[in-house]
């Protein structure tokens, strides 16, 4: 039974391997070629941020002049999730 589902399992013969079995031969087809291209270069420094721009952002959405009349008063406007 064990050789049977075994069987069942495995890829039929001349049938497309599987996509992530593709993906990763690629990716590191990729990196040798990179790799190749530009010895010795170093590894870029990961990116850290704060998160301390929301509150410019949204003072900076509040005031910010599209360029159009929308037609509405001053009243009728609002801020997205207000």
């Amino acid at each position: 039974m064990a050789a049977e589902r075994a069987a069942a399992a495995a890829p039929a013969a001349g049938a497309a391997p599987p996509v992530a079995l593709v993906l990763a031969g690629r990716r590191r087809r990729v990196e040798a070629a990179f790799a190749a291209a530009f010895p010795g270069l170093p590894a870029a420094r990961r990116r850290v941020l704060s998160g301390g721009g929301y509150a410019d952002g949204v003072r900076a959405g509040a005031t910010a002049d599209l360029g159009g009349r929308t037609g509405l008063g001053e009243e009728s406007r609002r801020a997205l999730g207000a």
